[in-house]
């Protein structure tokens, strides 16, 4: 759930960076484009369905590419007054030892 949250906060955060350029554009005279024009151009279906299909394929690609894996060499048991604890099944947190 708190991601879900985040991903909002996010949302919202770039509709309104998104509003104030807009904004800033067409109060300064940059744009060639009316509001209306603009709003249409940005949200046209053809716009929405490529935007739609490339989130898709980075949807499907994602999980085989954009994971990180980090390799340790040594001894990875006791390495320096550290000492390492299982966290999960495939990973491990470095603690350091009171004392």
């Amino acid at each position: 759930m708190k991601y879900f949250i985040r991903s909002l906060k996010y949302f919202v955060a770039l509709c309104v960076i998104c509003v104030a350029i807009l904004a800033l554009m067409l109060a300064t005279g940059t744009s060639a484009l009316t509001l209306d024009q603009t709003v249409y151009v940005m949200f046209h279906p053809a716009v929405t369905r490529r935007c739609s299909r490339q989130s898709w394929c980075l949807r499907r690609l994602y999980p085989k590419f954009g994971f990180v894996v980090r390799k340790v060499e040594g001894d990875v048991e006791r390495t320096a007054n550290r000492s390492s604890t299982p966290s999960s099944r495939q990973a491990f947190t470095l603690r350091e030892d009171g004392g």
